[in-house]
């Protein structure tokens, strides 16, 4: 059922999703399947945050992320507090996203997912970009391209290459955003 409402989720069927993630939590509510009701939590709160409903979201990473810090699963906790991060930013409050973000590098770090650790990056440094803090931006964007570079993530390398331009162009660098966003093609 949470696969189900994920591909429900990817076709926007916001209300399919829904009624599928809420069914697989009560079923893993009745289970007692607590690694199940995290997930299915988190893919609510995914919805949630789609549909734009974002304190209906928090309430749901909230409890899921309750549940896998008790579960001490260190790598269940990477997409709910990078979603965090992502809400946090989207309300304005960059400081407690760059506080969710660089918890989840941290516990990406520990578990040596470069993945993970190359979104982060990009996503922390969004976080510079919006607070003005361009050294740190420039900083933590060229390092998620060397890492997106390392591990083949085409598509981590263009947000970097993209997000360097961007920089450029706020720091009426001209020449050097060109040569980033013809990269990033």
């Amino acid at each position: 059922l949470v696969a189900l409402g994920g591909l429900q989720l990817r076709r926007k069927d916001y209300d399919s999703a829904i009624a599928s993630a809420h069914k697989a939590l009560g079923l893993y509510r009745t289970t007692c399947d607590e690694w199940g009701i995290s997930h299915a939590l988190y893919l609510l709160s995914l919805i949630k945050n789609r549909m734009g409903r974002f304190d209906e979201a928090l309430l749901f990473l909230e409890e899921a992320l309750s549940i896998n810090r008790r579960l001490n699963n260190q790598y269940r906790l990477i997409a709910p507090l990078n979603l965090l991060g992502d809400i946090a930013c989207t309300k304005g409050d960059f400081n407690s996203a760059e506080k969710f973000f660089q918890e989840s590098l941290e516990i990406s770090r520990s578990l040596n997912d470069r993945f993970n650790q190359a979104l982060l990056l990009n996503n922390l440094a969004t976080v510079y970009q919006a607070k003005q803090q361009y050294d740190q931006e420039r900083a933590v964007f060229e390092a998620s391209l060397v890492l997106c570079r390392e591990i083949g993530d085409r598509d981590g390398e263009a947000i970097a290459l993209n997000g360097l331009g961007e920089m450029a162009v706020h720091l009426g660098q001209f020449e050097q955003a060109v040569h980033y966003s013809q990269q990033a093609l």
